[in-house]
């Protein structure tokens, strides 16, 4: 079984991103690393280990997040965003049949959750939610994938970083796997669901998707529907 350490960044958000946790702490992965700003209760009640840090630069806090890792014992690092949710498929696959250098999702679930709406992106380009990235290439990266001063940009510079060490991506997706990604939205978040859904899309129900993250264990993001 991989040993796969758990990274996110938490800003706000605080309701949604302690279901997140809480969805997470479930499974039995190694190491849980939360990096927040003024966010130090949403860990209350889960598995995270929690460090603070401010939220300016964006590449500074992300890789704060890596640098939690020095030390740690693990073969895979997973990123997650404090507003994602990866299905319970997925993870299974990740601690036991995961072996190549980074696993990368190459379509998307979108919920809003204020609006009870859905949509599915069948093609996406440097997703960094649901990124599992072998050990090797995080030392390789000096536990920093991404410049410090940079705002934006996250995911398209820690795959940049880590083609230059030559890591192989190998892409999961529900249209090939049903593993499911799925980013909700409510408000806080960088890209609003109006600006996502102007793509071209497919409009699901969401009830119907959030099931989709565990068929056996809904209880911890149940809650969303209400």
């Amino acid at each position: 079984m991989n040993k796969i350490a758990l990274i996110t960044w938490l800003n706000g958000r605080k309701e949604l991103s302690a279901k997140v946790l809480r969805y997470f702490s479930q499974f039995d992965l190694s190491h849980f690393v939360a990096i927040g700003t003024d966010c130090q209760d949403v860990c209350k009640g889960t598995k995270f280990k929690y460090t603070e840090c401010e939220n300016d630069p964006l590449g500074n806090k992300w890789n704060e997040a890596f640098r939690q890792l020095k030390g740690l014992d693990f073969d895979y690092a997973l990123i997650v965003g404090s507003d994602d949710f990866v299905s319970a498929n997925t993870i299974d696959f990740y601690l036991n049949e995961a072996h190549r250098d980074v696993y990368e999702f190459s379509d998307i679930f979108i919920c809003d959750e204020l609006n009870k709406e859905a949509i599915y992106l069948n093609e996406i380009d440097n997703c960094g939610a649901g990124m599992l990235i072998k050990r090797e290439f995080i030392e390789l990266m000096n536990f920093e994938p991404v410049p410090n001063h940079i705002k934006k940009g996250l995911d398209r510079n820690i795959k940049e970083h880590l083609k230059k060490y030559g890591a192989k991506v190998s892409y999961v997706s529900y249209a090939l796997n049903r593993f499911a990604l799925i980013d909700i939205k409510n408000g806080y978040s960088m890209n609003s669901f109006e600006s996502l859904n102007n793509r071209n899309c497919v409009e699901l129900d969401y009830n119907y998707v959030i099931g989709l993250v565990s068929k056996s264990s809904t209880s911890c993001i149940s809650s969303i529907n209400r």
